[in-house]
C-alpha cells in the first residue's frame, strides 16, 4: 500500500493550478489565432486574384473598345449607304430603270431596223410612290413588214416592257428606195430596285 503526503502549501499548489490554466488558455488562443491567420491569408490571395482578374478584364474591355471606335467610321459609312440604298430604291420604285431599260432595247434590236423616235411617258401612284401606268412609243424604218414583226417579238422579251403592241407600218419611199415606217407601242413596268440589279449582276 503507497501513501502520498503533499506538503506543499495550498498557495503554492493554486499558484502551479492557476499557471497550468494559463498555459492552456495561451495554447488554444495560440492555436485559434494561427487559425485565423490561416484563413485571413486565404481570403487576402484570394482577394488579390480577384482584383488581378477585374483588371485584366477591364484591360480587356478598353481593348475592346478602342477596336470599336477604330470600326464605328466604317459602321457610320455602312449606315449611310444602307440609308441612301433604300433611299434610291424607293425613288426608283416610282419611274422605270431607264439605262436598264435602254440597254436591254439595244440588245434587242434587229439588224436593219432603224430606231428614229422614242417617246415615253408615266405616272407614280401617289399613296406608294410606284409606277402606276407607264408607255413607251418606239418610231423608225425598217427594209420590210417581216422586220418589223421580228422587232416586235425582240421588244416582247425585254424584261422592262409588256404588251407590245405595233401602231401600224406602212410603205414609203425614200431616195429611190422601199422602207417601211414603223411606230411600236409598250407598257412600262417598274424598275428593278438596286437589290434586285446586284443579285443579278452577281449571278
Amino acid at each position: 500500500m503507497e501513501i502520498r503526503i503533499n506538503l506543499l502549501p495550498p498557495e503554492l499548489k493554486a499558484r502551479q493550478k492557476k499557471i497550468r490554466r494559463q498555459r492552456l488558455l495561451l495554447a488554444a488562443g495560440g492555436a485559434a489565432l494561427v487559425f485565423l491567420l490561416t484563413v485571413y491569408s486565404i481570403l487576402l490571395t484570394a482577394t488579390f486574384q480577384a482584383r488581378a482578374e477585374v483588371v485584366k478584364l477591364r484591360a480587356e474591355r478598353e481593348a475592346w473598345e478602342k477596336r470599336v471606335q477604330t470600326y464605328e467610321p466604317y459602321a457610320q459609312l455602312q449606315a449611310r449607304a444602307e440609308k441612301a440604298d433604300r433611299l434610291i430604291s424607293r425613288a426608283e420604285a416610282g419611274h422605270p430603270h431607264w439605262v436598264q431599260l435602254l440597254y436591254d432595247i439595244g440588245l434587242h434590236i434587229p439588224p436593219y431596223v432603224w430606231l428614229t423616235d422614242l417617246n415615253a411617258s408615266y405616272k407614280a401612284d401617289k399613296n406608294s410612290g410606284r409606277l402606276s401606268q407607264g408607255e413607251i412609243v418606239l418610231k423608225g424604218f425598217t427594209l420590210d413588214h417581216v422586220s418589223v414583226a421580228r422587232w416586235l417579238e425582240e421588244l416582247g422579251r425585254v424584261p422592262g416592257l409588256k404588251n407590245v403592241r405595233c401602231q401600224f407600218s406602212s410603205q414609203e419611199n425614200a431616195d429611190r428606195q422601199a422602207l417601211v415606217q414603223y411606230e411600236i407601242k409598250a407598257e412600262l413596268l417598274p424598275g428593278r430596285n438596286r437589290q434586285d440589279t446586284a443579285k443579278r449582276a452577281g449571278e
